[in-house]
């Protein structure tokens, strides 16, 4: 059982350090793949700003102050709440 679970931090560190790397190497990249993966999870259905209601399209930012309604599976939304201010 020890030596299983020595195994298994070495390959977590491992996997830690090889996404270091990549972070530091390709940010940009890195980027959207942290944009692709949240995407692959929410739908963000309508941006409230001010007194406006915007349907997002591709060229939508959320900008400070913005309320967004957000889809979602089960399970999902804490995800979430560690990425998006309140």
């Amino acid at each position: 059982m020890a030596k299983k679970l020595k195994w298994n931090l070495i390959l977590m560190s491992v996997l830690y350090l090889a996404l270091g790397v990549f972070l530091l190497l390709v940010p940009g990249t890195a980027l959207n793949v942290v944009c692709y993966a949240l995407g692959a999870v929410v739908l963000v259905c309508a941006v409230i700003r001010g007194d406006r209601s915007i349907i997002p399209d591709g060229e939508t930012t959320i900008c400070a102050g913005d309320h967004a309604i957000i889809v979602s599976s089960a399970g999902k939304l804490k995800t979430i709440d560690g990425i998006v201010d309140k």
